[in-house]
């Protein structure tokens, strides 16, 4: 059974993100050389959360017993927490063209599902291939 929200306002909660988010921002520019992204773990201890918790928010269960007002709440929820997801993202890449000798911890974190999930993906392109095969020490025509 489900316990009772921490957060169910969703415009309070998206408040609380954006001081975090404001937070880091003040600290990197008291501090450039000691400058480092927004870390998605930092922002949960900061809002008293788990991961499981941020899970819940990011893809609420939506019934039909619920009053409009509970589903758009919970959906506004959801956004406050899909941006605040995009914002690191964001807040990484920015970071890493900052520092170019940083770029591959930049590639991994933005691998991990937080951090926007992206994965390498290959392409290959098929083409046609014709081959002529000959068999040695068969006469004339050898299938027909």
């Amino acid at each position: 059974m489900a316990g009772v929200r921490k957060y169910r306002d969703a415009a309070a909660f998206a408040e609380l993100i954006e001081d975090y988010f404001a937070r880091v921002d003040e600290e990197n520019n008291q501090n450039p050389a000691e400058a480092c992204p927004p870390v998605i773990e930092d922002l949960w201890c900061a809002l008293g959360i788990t991961r499981n918790t941020w899970e819940s928010y990011k893809s609420p269960e939506i019934t039909e017993k619920m009053s409009e007002g509970e589903k758009i709440e919970k959906q506004s929820m959801s956004d406050a927490v899909k941006k605040a997801e995009q914002r690191f993202t964001a807040e990484l890449v920015r970071f890493g063209l900052k520092h170019p000798n940083r770029m591959a911890l930049v590639i991994y974190l933005t691998k991990q599902k937080h951090y926007g999930g992206y994965t390498d993906k290959q392409e290959i392109e098929h083409k046609d291939v014709k081959i002529d095969l000959t068999i040695n020490g068969v006469k004339g025509d050898a299938f027909g």
